[in-house]
Protein backbone atom coordinates (compact mmCIF):
# COMPACT_ATOMS: atom_id res chain seq x y z
CA UNK A 1 0.00 0.00 0.00
CA UNK A 2 3.00 2.26 0.60
CA UNK A 3 4.14 1.86 -2.77
CA UNK A 4 1.17 2.27 -4.46
CA UNK A 5 0.60 5.42 -2.65
CA UNK A 6 4.13 7.15 -3.30
CA UNK A 7 3.13 5.96 -6.96
CA UNK A 8 0.41 8.28 -6.73
CA UNK A 9 2.18 10.74 -5.27
CA UNK A 10 4.95 11.00 -7.93
CA UNK A 11 2.23 10.38 -10.79
CA UNK A 12 0.59 13.78 -9.67
CA UNK A 13 3.75 15.80 -9.05
CA UNK A 14 4.69 14.29 -12.47
CA UNK A 15 2.11 15.58 -14.59
CA UNK A 16 1.87 19.18 -12.67
CA UNK A 17 5.46 19.51 -13.69
CA UNK A 18 4.94 18.17 -17.32
CA UNK A 19 1.53 20.72 -17.44
CA UNK A 20 3.81 23.41 -16.19
CA UNK A 21 7.17 22.78 -18.98
CA UNK A 22 4.34 22.18 -21.53
CA UNK A 23 2.79 25.54 -21.40
CA UNK A 24 3.71 27.80 -24.65
CA UNK A 25 4.73 30.80 -22.74
CA UNK A 26 7.71 29.62 -21.98
CA UNK A 27 8.92 28.87 -25.37
CA UNK A 28 10.45 32.00 -25.98
CA UNK A 29 12.71 31.65 -23.00
CA UNK A 30 14.65 28.93 -24.74
CA UNK A 31 17.06 29.58 -27.53
CA UNK A 32 16.73 27.26 -30.64
CA UNK A 33 19.67 24.96 -30.17
CA UNK A 34 17.95 24.36 -26.08
CA UNK A 35 14.78 23.16 -27.95
CA UNK A 36 15.34 19.43 -28.39
CA UNK A 37 17.20 19.01 -25.03
CA UNK A 38 13.93 20.97 -23.74
CA UNK A 39 11.46 18.37 -25.44
CA UNK A 40 13.31 15.35 -24.48
CA UNK A 41 12.86 16.59 -20.97
CA UNK A 42 8.80 16.81 -21.56
CA UNK A 43 9.06 13.66 -22.89
CA UNK A 44 11.11 11.97 -20.06
CA UNK A 45 8.70 13.21 -17.74
CA UNK A 46 5.91 11.86 -19.60
CA UNK A 47 7.03 8.37 -19.51
CA UNK A 48 7.98 8.85 -16.00
CA UNK A 49 4.39 9.10 -15.71
CA UNK A 50 3.16 6.23 -17.71
CA UNK A 51 5.87 3.92 -16.08
CA UNK A 52 4.39 5.06 -12.46
CA UNK A 53 1.00 4.24 -13.32
CA UNK A 54 1.57 1.32 -15.11
CA UNK A 55 3.53 0.23 -11.83
CA UNK A 56 0.51 1.03 -10.07
CA UNK A 57 -2.09 -0.51 -11.58
CA UNK A 58 0.24 -3.78 -12.21
CA UNK A 59 0.67 -3.94 -7.97
CA UNK A 60 -3.00 -3.20 -7.62
CA UNK A 61 -3.60 -6.27 -9.79
CA UNK A 62 -1.26 -8.55 -7.99
CA UNK A 63 -1.97 -7.60 -5.08
CA UNK A 64 -6.10 -8.72 -5.34
CA UNK A 65 -5.00 -12.15 -7.29
CA UNK A 66 -2.51 -12.68 -4.42
CA UNK A 67 -4.75 -12.36 -1.20
CA UNK A 68 -6.91 -15.48 -1.99
CA UNK A 69 -3.64 -17.92 -2.11
CA UNK A 70 -3.16 -20.02 0.68
CA UNK A 71 -0.89 -18.73 3.58
CA UNK A 72 2.23 -20.86 2.63
CA UNK A 73 2.36 -19.54 -1.00
CA UNK A 74 2.39 -15.86 0.34
CA UNK A 75 4.87 -16.60 2.45
CA UNK A 76 6.91 -18.32 0.12
CA UNK A 77 6.38 -15.11 -2.31
CA UNK A 78 7.62 -13.03 0.27
CA UNK A 79 10.30 -14.49 0.67
CA UNK A 80 11.04 -15.35 -2.98
CA UNK A 81 10.73 -11.91 -3.77
CA UNK A 82 13.53 -10.86 -1.83
CA UNK A 83 15.94 -12.03 -4.55
CA UNK A 84 13.27 -11.59 -6.72
CA UNK A 85 11.08 -8.31 -6.20
CA UNK A 86 9.22 -8.13 -9.69
CA UNK A 87 8.52 -11.91 -9.69
CA UNK A 88 4.63 -12.33 -10.77
CA UNK A 89 2.79 -15.78 -9.91
CA UNK A 90 0.35 -14.73 -12.15
CA UNK A 91 2.57 -14.67 -15.07
CA UNK A 92 4.51 -17.72 -14.05
CA UNK A 93 1.12 -19.71 -14.16
CA UNK A 94 0.54 -18.51 -17.42
CA UNK A 95 4.36 -19.19 -18.69
CA UNK A 96 3.56 -22.82 -17.06
CA UNK A 97 0.68 -23.28 -19.25
CA UNK A 98 2.57 -22.75 -22.07
CA UNK A 99 5.52 -25.07 -21.12
CA UNK A 100 2.95 -27.39 -20.50
CA UNK A 101 1.90 -27.55 -23.76
CA UNK A 102 5.57 -27.61 -24.96
CA UNK A 103 6.42 -29.99 -23.41
CA UNK A 104 3.50 -32.34 -23.80
CA UNK A 105 4.01 -31.27 -27.39
CA UNK A 106 7.46 -32.51 -27.67
CA UNK A 107 7.18 -35.60 -25.61
CA UNK A 108 4.87 -36.73 -28.47
CA UNK A 109 7.14 -35.86 -31.37
CA UNK A 110 10.01 -36.97 -29.74
CA UNK A 111 12.00 -33.92 -29.55
CA UNK A 112 14.24 -34.89 -27.23
CA UNK A 113 16.62 -31.87 -27.15
CA UNK A 114 13.72 -29.65 -26.58
CA UNK A 115 12.62 -31.96 -23.64
CA UNK A 116 15.98 -31.96 -22.20
CA UNK A 117 16.20 -28.53 -21.92
CA UNK A 118 12.40 -28.00 -19.94
CA UNK A 119 12.42 -30.88 -17.44
CA UNK A 120 15.08 -32.56 -15.31
CA UNK A 121 16.92 -35.88 -15.81
CA UNK A 122 14.55 -37.54 -13.56
CA UNK A 123 11.65 -36.72 -15.89
CA UNK A 124 13.54 -36.92 -18.88
CA UNK A 125 14.72 -40.40 -17.84
CA UNK A 126 10.26 -40.96 -17.66
CA UNK A 127 9.45 -39.52 -20.96
CA UNK A 128 12.93 -41.01 -22.72
CA UNK A 129 11.85 -44.71 -21.30
CA UNK A 130 7.78 -44.31 -22.74
CA UNK A 131 9.64 -43.09 -26.34
CA UNK A 132 11.74 -46.25 -26.15
CA UNK A 133 8.91 -48.96 -25.47
CA UNK A 134 6.80 -47.07 -28.10
CA UNK A 135 9.66 -47.56 -30.53
CA UNK A 136 10.46 -51.56 -29.38
CA UNK A 137 6.59 -51.97 -30.42
CA UNK A 138 6.20 -49.99 -33.55
CA UNK A 139 4.06 -47.80 -31.58
CA UNK A 140 3.54 -43.89 -31.79
CA UNK A 141 1.94 -41.95 -29.13
CA UNK A 142 -0.08 -38.90 -29.99
CA UNK A 143 -1.14 -36.03 -27.47
CA UNK A 144 -3.39 -32.93 -28.83
CA UNK A 145 -3.88 -30.36 -25.56
CA UNK A 146 -7.96 -29.30 -26.51
CA UNK A 147 -7.64 -26.84 -23.41
CA UNK A 148 -5.84 -25.81 -20.29
CA UNK A 149 -9.22 -25.11 -18.60
CA UNK A 150 -6.88 -24.00 -15.32
CA UNK A 151 -3.84 -23.95 -13.62
CA UNK A 152 -3.19 -22.94 -10.00
CA UNK A 153 -0.57 -22.35 -7.67
CA UNK A 154 -1.27 -25.84 -4.66
CA UNK A 155 2.18 -25.45 -3.05
CA UNK A 156 5.51 -23.40 -2.93
CA UNK A 157 8.41 -23.29 -0.81
CA UNK A 158 12.39 -22.91 -0.83
CA UNK A 159 14.40 -26.15 0.49
CA UNK A 160 18.39 -25.77 -0.21
CA UNK A 161 18.62 -22.51 -1.95
CA UNK A 162 15.99 -23.94 -4.54
CA UNK A 163 12.77 -22.63 -5.17
CA UNK A 164 9.65 -25.30 -5.77
CA UNK A 165 6.49 -24.32 -6.81
CA UNK A 166 3.74 -26.81 -7.56
CA UNK A 167 1.02 -26.38 -9.98
CA UNK A 168 -2.24 -28.05 -10.75
CA UNK A 169 -3.29 -28.32 -14.31
CA UNK A 170 -6.74 -29.20 -15.55
CA UNK A 171 -6.61 -29.23 -19.27
CA UNK A 172 -8.43 -31.40 -21.89
CA UNK A 173 -6.86 -33.83 -23.99
CA UNK A 174 -6.84 -36.34 -27.17
CA UNK A 175 -4.70 -38.80 -26.50
CA UNK A 176 -3.77 -42.35 -28.37
CA UNK A 177 -1.33 -44.58 -29.55
CA UNK A 178 -1.22 -46.24 -33.22
CA UNK A 179 0.24 -49.20 -34.46
CA UNK A 180 2.63 -47.77 -36.69
CA UNK A 181 2.75 -50.95 -39.53
CA UNK A 182 -1.49 -51.82 -39.51
CA UNK A 183 -2.22 -47.93 -38.52
CA UNK A 184 -4.74 -49.44 -36.03
CA UNK A 185 -5.96 -48.63 -32.40
CA UNK A 186 -4.07 -49.56 -30.02
CA UNK A 187 -5.25 -47.44 -26.77
CA UNK A 188 -7.31 -44.25 -26.37
CA UNK A 189 -9.66 -42.37 -29.07
CA UNK A 190 -9.02 -40.50 -31.82
CA UNK A 191 -11.96 -38.73 -31.25
CA UNK A 192 -13.50 -38.45 -27.50
CA UNK A 193 -12.00 -35.51 -25.47
CA UNK A 194 -10.21 -36.83 -22.44
CA UNK A 195 -10.37 -34.43 -18.90
CA UNK A 196 -7.27 -34.50 -17.65
CA UNK A 197 -5.52 -33.28 -14.01
CA UNK A 198 -1.67 -33.37 -13.44
CA UNK A 199 0.51 -32.06 -10.69
CA UNK A 200 3.69 -30.66 -11.81
CA UNK A 201 6.66 -29.24 -9.70
CA UNK A 202 8.56 -26.69 -11.53
CA UNK A 203 11.96 -25.81 -9.45
CA UNK A 204 14.72 -23.07 -10.16
CA UNK A 205 17.85 -21.98 -7.87
CA UNK A 206 17.10 -19.05 -5.60
CA UNK A 207 20.22 -17.28 -7.08
CA UNK A 208 19.91 -17.96 -10.93
CA UNK A 209 19.43 -15.09 -13.07
CA UNK A 210 17.43 -16.78 -15.14
CA UNK A 211 13.90 -16.30 -15.58
CA UNK A 212 13.82 -20.66 -16.72
CA UNK A 213 12.18 -22.59 -14.37
CA UNK A 214 12.75 -26.39 -14.73
CA UNK A 215 9.95 -29.37 -14.37
CA UNK A 216 11.57 -31.80 -12.26
CA UNK A 217 8.70 -33.93 -11.22
CA UNK A 218 5.18 -34.68 -12.38
CA UNK A 219 1.98 -36.54 -11.23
Amino acid sequence: MDLLILACIAFYIGYKLYKSLGDNKYDNDISEENKQAFEDFKNSIVKEIEATAEKSEELIVRAEYEAHLSENIRQFLDEYRKKHSSFSLDKFLKGSANAFKMILDSYAKQELNTLKNLVSDKVFKVFNNDIENLTENAQTRYITIVSVKSIDAIDAYIKDEIAYLNVNIASEQIVYVLDNVSGELVSGSQTKIKNCEDKWLFSKPLNAKSNMWQVVEIN
